[in-house]
């Protein structure tokens, strides 16, 4: 029987390859000077295939970790992201893992690991999760999977589309910059006693001119959310042909699984449960690190710090906040001082900025709002790629109206069924009504007559 020290390096690389974890393949390289060897000239590929088979939604994470790297060394030169984005860069198939790609993914994998500790121990139907899924392995998996996807591709989104959302504001902007007394949204913000209107008519007049801000102009929402939508499409499809699935019927299922998440990570209903409401604390000690992410919604740089030991995270919760001002916008001309309050900015051009829901139809319809602004790119994928839409009364905030059911995400025992797409035929998710056909003329990938669980939104 051949030894370890007679196999050829590519038997033993297929070896090292197979260990379940960096550590086990560390602890086995160290076993013979030979196969020490073999492993530190391949330490990057045979740590690599490591983990993408360890991780869940390995690709995800990594066109996650690559878009922020690639936005957050452009914010450290005072510049927004590229336009257009170099969406090309991001994949598994563009490049291979680098030793920043996979120091940056042990840093992802606990900020998701993090999250679902606090998901899982603080949701009402994440304790549930916990009690009725996690305890069958295979099942787990599946769950894990689509849950960490979800996670990924919230702040996926957020990296890619931040510099669209960005440039109304900054002074290089297609428009200009916006009006001189914009400079001071910051300032109403923070001040308690203001009780004028957060953006004044000709401020929403600038902003107006930029489709993003335009929520209904889905004719010109193509540059926008097209090349992402694409990415996350074409990666969906990749996944359907190995599971052997309907590709429509998997990217439905996937973006209602990260619809879900997005509307519980920018609920401030579920603040409480997911984050320590008090400013950062840099001092907090060995105990906690930081991360980096751009969140959908908030479209700029965010610290969120989070405990050392995962399973601590439903104790601790995690504490988040934006990158501070004298060490990015002094020194980033692109980036507007007001750059950090986007969440409130789109809030409140949705809010006020009196834009028709053109697709809400019956008694009292002009009273229901529009998808909110940071749900723009489910619609847009939605009508593109599904030949559907949100119905025009979906995010109707009526909870007593008895002919749309909404999911509450806290408290629903069944919400955890979405990440096994199970939907619509678990407990009460089997919710009909709330989606409608678009007429539009696109011509990929068009399949009628889907439902889908549309969520409640409250700000």
């Amino acid at each position: 029987m051949a030894s370890l020290i007679t196999l050829p390096p590519e038997c033993l690389i297929a070896i090292l390859k197979s260990c379940d974890t960096p550590s086990e393949a560390l602890t086995f390289a160290s076993s013979c000077k030979h196969l020490q060897e073999v492993f530190d000239e391949n330490r990057l590929s045979i740590l690599g295939n490591i983990a993408q088979r360890q991780t869940p939604a390995f690709e995800d994470a990594l066109m996650t970790i690559r878009a922020t790297r690639i936005v957050l060394e452009h914010f450290n030169h005072g510049e927004l992201p590229p336009n257009p984005f170099p969406l090309d860069t991001l994949t598994l198939k563009a490049r291979r893992p680098t030793a920043e790609d996979l120091r940056d993914l042990r840093q992802w994998q606990h900020l998701v690991k993090c999250i679902e500790d606090i998901v899982l121990n603080k949701f009402e139907w994440g304790r549930e999760c916990d009690a009725t899924i996690r305890h069958d392995p295979a099942t787990w998996s599946i769950w894990q999977e689509n849950f960490h996807r979800a996670i990924y591709r919230f702040f996926l989104m957020g990296a890619v589309l931040c510099g669209a959302y960005q440039d109304p504001l900054s002074p290089a902007g297609k428009h200009g910059s916006p009006p001189s007394s914009f400079n001071y949204y910051g300032d109403r913000m923070e001040d308690a006693s203001h009780f004028g209107p957060l953006l004044r008519p000709w401020e929403m007049a600038h902003f107006l001119k930029y489709p993003v801000f335009n929520f209904e102009a889905h004719h010109k929402h193509e540059p926008i959310y097209g090349p992402l939508a694409e990415l996350m499409k074409n990666q969906t499809e990749l996944r359907a042909r190995d599971l052997a699935q309907d590709p429509a019927d998997v990217l439905l299922k996937e973006m209602v699984d990260c619809l879900a998440f997005s509307v519980a990570l920018l609920n401030p209903t579920f603040e409480d449960a997911l984050w320590r409401l008090q400013p950062l604390d840099y001092e907090a000690g060995q105990d906690f690190s930081h991360i980096t992410v751009i969140p959908l919604g908030h479209f700029y740089p965010e610290i969120i710090q989070m405990p050392n030991n995962s399973r601590d995270a439903h104790n601790t919760l995690l504490l988040h906040g934006p990158v501070e001002h004298e060490d990015s916008i002094a020194g980033a001309p692109a980036w507007h001082e007001s750059a950090p309050y986007m969440r409130s900015i789109l809030y409140t051009m949705h809010s006020y900025s009196e834009q028709p829901n053109h697709w809400a139809e019956g008694p009292g319809s002009e009273l229901y709002p529009t998808p909110p602004p940071p749900i723009q790119i489910f619609q847009y994928m939605l009508r593109k790629y599904l030949g559907c839409r949100f119905a025009g009364e979906a995010f109707d905030d009526d909870l007593d109206r008895e002919d749309v059911s909404y999911i509450h995400l806290k408290t629903n025992p069944f919400v955890s069924e979405v990440f096994l797409h199970r939907w619509p035929d678990a407990g009460d998710l089997d919710v009909k009504g709330l989606f409608a056909n678009d007429t539009a003329d696109y011509e990929d990938h068009i399949v009628h007559n889907h439902e889908v669980v549309v969520l409640a939104w409250e700000y």
